[in-house]
């Protein structure tokens, strides 16, 4: 089954809850249509899940890792475990947008097996590895692209033993990542300190959206000095701490516009 992904329901951290419809199958499909003045594209967030994204019409702009790249129809984008990340329409331009979410033990089978231990673990633990996006001009990328469509297209037919087919496509996509990322996935690295004060700085603007927020908050709650808070909203999310405020205080009004129909003043005096 494909869902359409209208709101998607956050922790203060931005941790996206995930919930699968089948606890026993932990793989959801989704489908996205995004127009200018409406749903725009998916806040910063992460999740403990896997990601596959598939571009199906128009642009897209994908940022994760202090890194952006725009992916056109047919360009898909892997997002690793607890890797911060956004998706947005790229110029304003409608766009539609499958996605993948899943958890890793759906290929592994869990810890200690062969596939856990080989393959698996080596990529989700790699925190150095935020993703990767894969294009139609890189033939290692086209047979990428081919799993994470048949994937999608096995979850909307829902066919007899559809579950084998996902699970088979998204476990050879992973081998083509795990190949091809191979010699920067050993050692498994190291996140990047500033990606941990990042998460806790965002925790604070979620927690205090609506109180005066100043940039000296934001350091303060990482235990950082101002210009280091600036340089971690710069090489991660090519903003400034202030615009980010802003961005998600207009993202929480647009939530509550949609879910309680409060006075547009209201709305505006609460974020």
């Amino acid at each position: 089954m494909v869902s359409e992904l209208i709101w998607m329901q956050l922790a203060a951290d931005q941790q996206k809850r995930q919930e699968h419809e089948k606890p026993q199958f932990p793989c959801s499909a989704y489908y996205t249509d995004w127009r200018k003045g409406e749903r725009e594209g998916v806040p910063w967030h992460w999740h403990r899940e896997l990601e596959f994204m598939m571009v199906v019409r128009g642009y897209v702009q994908v940022q994760f890792g202090g890194k952006r790249a725009d992916l056109r129809e047919g360009e898909g984008f892997f997002c690793n475990t607890r890797a911060l990340h956004r998706i947005w329409m790229k110029e304003g331009e409608p766009c539609c947008v499958y996605s993948l979410v899943f958890d890793a033990r759906l290929i592994s089978g869990g810890p200690g097996t062969v596939f856990d231990e080989k393959y698996i673990y080596p990529l989700v633990s790699a925190k150095a590895f935020p993703g990767a996006v894969f294009v139609l001009s890189d033939n290692r990328h086209v047979k990428i692209l081919e799993h994470m469509r048949a994937a999608h297209q096995s979850c909307r037919q829902e066919g007899q033993g559809y579950e084998y087919d996902v699970r088979y496509h998204l476990a050879k996509a992973l081998l083509l990542i795990l190949e091809e990322n191979r010699a920067c996935l050993s050692g498994g690295g190291k996140e990047e300190p500033q990606m941990d004060r990042l998460r806790k700085m965002l925790a604070y603007i979620h927690t205090h959206y609506a109180s005066g927020i100043t940039v000296s908050h934001l350091a303060a709650s990482a235990g950082v000095c101002e210009r280091e808070c600036q340089r971690c909203f710069r090489s991660f999310l090519q903003q400034s701490p202030m615009d980010y405020v802003r961005q998600y205080r207009i993202q929480m009004a647009g939530k509550m516009l949609l879910e309680t129909g409060a006075p547009i003043l209201d709305v505006g005096l609460a974020v």
